[in-house]
């Protein structure tokens, strides 16, 4: 009778262990399966080739950007960290610059593209090379006068849109939104911004 009932508990307890690690098996699969797919969503949702198509509509300004250049800056334990204090100093040069959500944007269509700032609406075309993620833009008047020209590296993940420019090539950006506004508090920010050496700095937008 003692042997039986050994056996018996045994036997229960070997069916509870197997029904515990199927479980487990199952809970396991379930989270490796989720990290998957969260993987390879945002592999996904991150395109790597661009088309006039993909970033056509309205954006608007969420944040600012930063890059550097060369990778060997972030392989240093600093970097990130680098370039998260850029960014904070970027957010506050952008928002004494007037650049927020409801004041600054793009709107792209086919080859051409309007950039609000304030009420001031530049216009101009962009000429798009999807695969080396670049995108150069040429303000135009009219259609006919160049204003300047411009040229950034551009990367779009689901609903945002980043632009990228060289620090110089964003003071000019700067320097012609100043010139049409007469903004001594612009001035100051393309001297600050004139600094920033080996590094793109820029925007990220959000879809409107």
């Amino acid at each position: 009778m003692k042997k039986s009932a050994v056996l018996i508990v045994i036997l229960v307890v070997n069916g509870i262990m197997s029904n515990v690690f199927s479980q487990t098996k199952t809970s396991l699969k379930n989270l490796l399966n989720n990290v998957v797919e969260d993987a390879v969503n945002s592999v996904t949702n991150k395109i790597t080739t661009l088309t006039p198509e993909d970033i056509a509509g309205t954006w608007k300004y969420s944040a600012p950007a930063c890059e550097f250049e060369s990778g060997e800056v972030l392989k240093d334990a600093g970097g990130k960290l680098i370039a998260a204090e850029v960014e904070s100093q970027l957010t506050d040069i952008y928002s004494k610059a007037g650049i927020t959500a409801s004041t600054f944007g793009y709107s792209f269509a086919d080859s051409t593209f309007t950039n609000q700032y304030k009420k001031i609406n530049l216009k101009g075309v962009y000429s798009l090379n999807g695969t080396d993620k670049q995108i150069d833009m040429t303000y135009q008047v009219a259609g006919l006068i160049r204003l300047g020209e411009s040229s950034a590296k551009i990367e779009k993940n689901g609903d945002k849109l980043v632009l990228l420019f060289d620090a110089q090539k964003l003071v000019k950006i700067l320097s012609t939104l100043s010139a049409k506004t007469s903004s001594t508090t612009l001035k100051t920010v393309n001297s600050i911004l004139s600094s920033y050496k080996n590094v793109l700095i820029g925007y990220e937008l959000t879809r409107q």
